[in-house]
């Protein structure tokens, strides 16, 4: 069916500035015939994209933190740590 589409001249966007790509044809299709397949898809997806931003947010944090450690020149801040230590000892 997106070939047909394609053959006859394609799709515009909403905007009708661009031709939709084969991709585009496709959920358009889908939309249209099916919207609450569309919709359960697209929530799957959002879902799936989560657990990538969850880990990416964690492995930003475990790399502040390592950057916190290590000072400008690569050799590691101690300063940091003495003075958490200090006020630990303080308490």
């Amino acid at each position: 069916m997106v070939d047909a589409i394609q053959t006859c001249g394609g799709q515009k966007t909403a905007d009708s500035r661009r031709f939709r790509t084969g991709g585009g044809i496709l959920w358009s299709i889908l939309k249209v015939r099916d919207p609450n397949a569309y919709k359960e898809i697209m929530k799957k997806g959002k879902e799936f994209e989560k657990q990538f931003k969850q880990a990416n947010l964690k492995q930003e944090q475990l790399q502040n933190k390592e950057a916190s450690f290590f000072g400008e020149n690569g050799r590691r801040d101690y300063s940091q740590f003495f003075r958490c230590f200090a006020v630990a000892r303080t308490c």
